[in-house]
């Protein structure tokens, strides 16, 4: 897709954001910093897109109307009612109006998340608002986004957690540590992962291999060799028995046996038998699976409601799903194209392109005779057409 994404929050294990900008806006992460003199921002959601063209980005509307000019080298989604921008090779943020909230003099950060950023400066990272005020020094080697009042930050090689107020809520000391959910976090500590509440006292002790944030209540652990889920109080839901196992969705999870996946329901029983050599999260009651080298979908019952044929299929976004057509051979039409689907099956938008993203907002990214390009719901092009 176009905007950021955060693939995995865990502080020490590996943390990871990929932000898929258009080209030339910039691989980078979201920083700001404050001062005297600027300005106070009070927005919330900002149904705005970035977009580049010729080494510059702005933004656009749903309609592909261009509403802040191309003027930056770097630029995010808005959050919170700022986006990160870069200029001069440096980062700080702007408001809808494309006006500078917080004015680009930083290293690194973050985007906005419960009011607060975390960002780098002179090597060291910090947290302010949206005002620029800080309610930290610069005191952190590295530092993640608040969730549920607390956000993990590195010290020396240890991790720990800080509240709202700037203050340590849990002092540094784990190896690694993930963010908060369902009031839960997991920590690391001589190779093993357990989990704590916000006051820093185990709620799980230290004894899985691994170990991965609540969902609905629900955590994916390794046990020796083994995967499965423990509830909230560390007691196993069925057992681990499993080659891999993914969180939870809409009730049911994917698990792997044998090679094949599955689903399990929230007793840890199998629901659906495994067999699919690829299997996606539920949404909205149908996920993707993939049998015999084609992709279709199934009900929570197991049941094909869109019987496997496509090369590839993903999920149903804002009633659209992105599907890569098969074909019988190379020469069939629009085989080896993306293209869209409806929950019926029936093709919303014909397979004509060479990738195409999920709709959010309703704005798809995709890509054709060697360009990207942003779509509507109808399959018109907004973007880069509308920029002569």
């Amino acid at each position: 897709m176009l905007w950021l994404y955060n693939i995995l929050n865990r502080a020490g294990a590996g943390v990871c954001a990929v932000s898929l900008l258009l080209p030339l806006c910039g691989l980078f992460a979201c920083a700001c910093g404050g001062g005297a003199g600027e300005r106070t921002i009070t927005g919330n959601k900002v149904d705005l897109f970035p977009v580049a063209k010729n080494g510059k980005c702005g933004y656009i509307d749903h309609t592909g109307k261009l509403v802040i000019k191309l003027q930056f080298t770097g630029c995010l989604e808005f959050a919170e009612g700022l986006a990160p921008v870069k200029s001069g090779g440096k980062l700080g943020y702007i408001d809808s109006t494309g006006e500078y909230a917080l004015r680009p003099r930083f290293e690194d950060g973050h985007a906005f998340s419960e009011g607060l950023a975390g960002v780098r400066f002179g090597g060291k990272w910090g947290y302010l608002d949206s005002t620029g005020k800080y309610i930290t020094g610069q005191d952190f080697d590295a530092a993640g986004d608040f969730k549920e009042g607390l956000a993990f930050v590195e010290v020396g090689g240890k991790w720990g957690y800080v509240n709202r107020a700037g203050e340590y809520a849990v002092n540094p000391q784990f190896d690694a540590a993930g963010d908060f959910k369902d009031g839960l976090a997991a920590v690391k500590i001589g190779g093993k992962w357990g989990y704590i509440n916000k006051a820093g006292k185990y709620a799980v002790g230290l004894q899985f291999n691994d170990g991965w944030d609540f969902v609905d209540g629900l955590a994916v652990v390794k046990a020796g060799d083994q995967w499965g889920y423990i509830a909230k109080n560390g007691k196993y839901v069925g057992k681990p028995q499993f080659e891999q196992t993914l969180d939870f969705s809409e009730g049911l999870a994917q698990v792997l046996v044998a090679g094949k996946w599955g689903y399990v329901d929230r007793s840890g029983e199998l629901s659906i038998a495994a067999q699919f050599e690829r299997a996606g999260w539920f949404k909205a009651g149908v996920a993707t699976v993939k049998i015999g080298g084609k992709c279709g979908y199934i009900d929570k019952t197991g049941q094909y409601v869109i019987t496997p044929q496509f090369a590839w299929a993903g999920d149903f976004y804002e009633g659209l799903a992105a599907v890569r057509a098969g074909g019988e051979s190379a020469k069939a039409p629009g085989a080896g194209k993306y293209g869209y689907i409806d929950k019926a099956g029936q093709y919303a938008i014909s397979p004509q392109f060479a990738w195409a993203g999920d709709f959010s907002g309703g704005i798809a990214a995709v890509k054709k005779a060697g360009q990207l390009a942003l779509i509507n719901k109808a399959g018109k092009v907004i973007w880069p057409s509308t920029v002569k």
